[in-house]
C-alpha cells in the first residue's frame, strides 16, 4: 500500500499551492483565485495610488497564504518520510499538521487523503513486537 502514500503526497502538494477559490478581495474586490503574491506586487508596482495600496495588500496576503500552504508542504514532506521508517503515530501526526494549516482555507482538505492513506497504512501494518531476550541455556 506504501505507493498510495506516494501518490497521495504528490496529489496534496501540488494541489494547494496558494489562492485557488474565488475572492472578492479588499476594497478593489480583487479575484486573487490563481494569482501568486509575485503576480499582484507586479501589478501593484504598474498602478498607483490606491489600486496599487489595494495590490500591495493582496500581495502581503498572497505571500502569507503561500507561507502557510509551503508549511503544509514541509509537515507533508516530514510525515512521508516518518511512514516510510514505519514511524507511523508521528507520520500521523506530521500530516494531521499539515491538515490543520490547510483547514482555515479549504472546506476539504487535500491533506487530508493524504493523512488518511497514511491512517490506513498504520492501521494495517502489522504490529512490531518489543524485543525479546532469548536464554539459550548456554552458560
Amino acid at each position: 500500500m506504501i505507493p498510495n502514500l506516494h501518490q497521495a503526497f504528490a496529489h496534496a502538494q501540488l494541489q494547494w499551492q496558494g489562492c485557488d477559490w474565488d475572492t472578492a478581495f479588499g476594497s478593489r474586490l480583487f479575484n486573487l483565485n490563481g494569482m501568486t503574491a509575485r503576480q499582484a506586487t507586479l501589478l501593484a508596482n504598474a498602478t498607483a495610488g490606491e489600486e496599487s495600496r489595494a495590490w500591495q495588500e493582496a500581495s502581503a496576503w498572497l505571500d502569507r497564504l503561500e507561507a502557510v500552504a509551503a508549511l503544509a508542504r514541509e509537515h507533508g514532506q516530514a510525515a512521508l518520510e516518518l511512514a516510510l521508517a514505519g514511524d507511523w503515530d508521528a507520520a500521523l501526526s506530521r500530516a494531521q499538521l499539515a491538515c490543520d494549516l490547510e483547514a482555515p482555507y479549504h472546506i476539504h482538505c487535500v491533506w487530508a487523503e493524504f493523512r488518511n492513506a497514511i491512517q490506513a497504512e498504520r492501521d494495517w501494518a502489522p504490529a512490531v513486537p518489543p524485543a525479546t531476550v532469548w536464554q539459550t541455556g548456554v552458560t
